[in-house]
């Protein structure tokens, strides 16, 4: 059986025929080689991306990730109603309880139906259109997410 005694990358993890190359396996069996690319770094798009054990780790920028995982964009909102259903814009929601409007004298009544136009971070976290009442900002706890 023949051997690569040249390594650009290796992992200390795997058996001693097998090789990690520039983002590409390789296994000697009995002089046949298998290769199977890995993904690009999520990051920096680089090739040059290795495997240690479940994880796989990108020299250049030094990202590790796992590639069963779901990707979860940490810049997303995650803005869920009074039930604890996650908001999406262009959902149809239903006010929860009765709700004073500030500055005014009007009251949005329970069940008043509204459609979000966008989500924002901050207290008043759902930009949306009311029917009868017009554009306003609304908590998402006191808002129902309508199925």
């Amino acid at each position: 059986m023949q051997k690569i005694d040249y390594f650009l990358l290796a992992s200390k993890n795997h058996s001693e025929n097998e090789v990690i190359i520039g983002g590409i396996i390789s296994v000697n069996v009995k002089g046949c080689y298998k290769t199977m690319s890995l993904p690009n770094c999520p990051q920096c798009n680089s090739s040059y991306v290795y495997e240690d054990q479940a994880m796989l780790i990108c020299p250049e920028c030094a990202h590790e990730w796992n590639p069963n995982e779901e990707v979860v964009d940490e810049d997303a909102l995650i803005i869920k109603d009074a039930g604890g259903n996650l908001l999406q814009e262009g959902d149809k929601v239903t006010l929860a309880k009765d709700l004073k409007v500030k500055g005014s004298s009007q009251v949005l009544k329970i069940g008043t139906k509204a459609t979000i136009k966008r989500l924002v971070d901050g207290d008043h976290d759902i930009d949306c259109k009311l029917d009868g009442g017009g554009d306003m900002m609304l908590k998402s706890k006191f808002v129902k997410k309508m199925s």
